[in-house]
């Protein structure tokens, strides 16, 4: 009876992790960038909030399983391992977190950080010491949100 708690635990924890990077590396970079198909990538961002969890799970089977993509060009053979499952927990979280570290990300004063600029910081620095610490509620909330939702997806896993 514990043996399940545990994987569930350590599949929600893995993928919490991987939400906040990638969730927050992302929303980072399409809040301050503006390129050419930025709308296609922040709508595959998006699509696991709109598709049911079974095609999710029929798309990550896809990519994961036999003659799939990952298979094939990577070598990543996970198909119903743990890892797939923090894999297909993080694809349903994802959304979450990035959308509301977008949103907290791009309310920050442009003037703040480029008085940091000005200052001598580097673009790491601005990002470390002005940017996140006024996004931080809205990082903690997609952070919240996204680990809720990868712990209690269980349709596209």
């Amino acid at each position: 009876m514990l043996e399940p708690f545990l994987l569930s635990l350590k599949v929600t924890l893995s993928a919490t992790v991987l939400i906040f990077f990638i969730g927050g590396g992302l929303a980072a970079w399409l809040s301050r960038r503006r390129f050419r198909g930025q709308t296609i990538v922040e709508t595959l961002i998006h699509l696991p909030l709109v598709l049911p969890p079974s095609v999710v799970g029929f798309y990550l089977l896809m990519g994961f399983g036999r003659g799939g993509p990952f298979v094939e060009w990577f070598g990543w053979n996970i198909l119903f391992t743990w890892p797939a499952a923090v894999v297909a927990a993080t694809v349903v979280g994802l959304p979450l977190m990035f959308q509301a570290a977008r949103a907290s990300i791009a309310s920050v004063d442009d003037t703040l950080e480029q008085a940091a600029r000005t200052l001598g910081s580097s673009e790491f620095d601005v990002l470390r010491r002005v940017t996140l610490p006024l996004a931080r509620r809205g990082l903690l909330a997609g952070l919240v949100l996204g680990a809720t939702r990868a712990l209690g997806e269980f349709g596209a896993t």
